[in-house]
């Protein structure tokens, strides 16, 4: 197959990509943030392990140095990271 054809076949080319992880590293965090909002409901639970996901998922559309920063900041700063931090203080 020629490279070209190969390229012609993807799902998504860089620049959907690019605009797919940078939409999930956005709305990611801030949908685990309005889970914590709502954390002793089914939804808020359902919101902040999918805003976690969508974290994740920024990184897994587009693997770089940059999207790996951003997604794990996304995951500590949308409410993981400071409920580790009260956890660790209060104990």
């Amino acid at each position: 197959m020629r490279p070209d054809a190969r390229r012609a076949n993807r799902l998504l080319d860089a620049q959907d990509r690019a605009f797919l992880a940078a939409l999930l590293l956005v709305a990611g965090p801030l949908l685990q943030a309005g889970g914590w909002a709502a954390s002793f409901t089914l939804i808020g639970a359902i919101f902040v392990f999918g805003g976690s996901a969508m974290s994740l998922a920024g990184f897994l559309v587009r693997p770089s140095l940059g999207t790996l920063a951003a997604a794990v900041a996304g995951v500590l700063l949308g409410g993981w990271g400071w409920m580790a931090a009260f956890w660790i203080l209060d104990a």
